[in-house]
C-alpha cells in the first residue's frame, strides 16, 4: 500500500535492530557479552567499533539503494 518492497523493509529492520542490541541504553547484546567476558563497556567498544561503522554503512547503503537487498530474492524468485 504504501509502495516499499516487503524483502526491503525486513532487511531495514533487521539493520535497525542489530544495531540497537550493540549500542546503549538499550544494548541487550553489548551488556550480556559485556558481562559474560567480564570486560567493561569501554574494552567492548575497543573491539566492535570496526564492525559497527561497517554494520551503518551497510544500513546506510541498503536504505539508499533498494537494489541490494532485493537482488537475491529477485536471482531465486524472479518477478514475473
Amino acid at each position: 500500500a504504501l509502495g516499499i518492497d516487503p524483502v526491503h523493509f525486513g532487511v531495514i529492520t533487521v539493520f535497525n535492530l542489530l544495531i540497537g542490541l550493540m549500542t546503549p541504553p538499550y544494548g541487550l547484546q553489548m551488556y550480556l557479552l559485556c558481562r559474560i567476558a567480564n570486560i567493561s563497556m569501554l574494552e567492548f567498544w575497543r573491539y566492535v567499533w570496526p564492525i559497527f561503522l561497517t554494520m551503518l554503512f551497510a544500513l546506510g547503503l541498503t536504505t539508499l539503494f533498494p537494489p541490494i537487498a532485493t537482488w537475491l530474492p529477485n536471482l531465486i524468485l524472479p518477478v514475473r
